[in-house]
């Protein structure tokens, strides 16, 4: 167990600081990034369609629970 941490303190050591994005920075590379295609995850026209949507409507998702009874 040791090593390991020994391992994962010198990792933490050595990985660079985290970048600060701002929002709008975040959802660009968000939008630019790769993506799999719907066929790939299982989403097509059946699947749409039992959410009352097209395939490539654009929907906005946000969570039901934002964790607050987690604390």
């Amino acid at each position: 167990m040791s090593r390991v941490s020994i391992f994962l303190e010198n990792k933490k050591k050595t990985r660079p600081a985290p970048v600060l994005l701002k929002g709008q920075d975040a959802a660009d590379q968000i939008i630019r990034s790769d993506h799999e295609s719907p066929s790939v995850v299982g989403f097509n026209n059946t699947e749409a369609e039992r959410l009352d949507l097209k395939q490539w409507d654009e929907v906005k998702v946000a969570p039901e629970d934002t964790g607050n009874f987690f604390r």
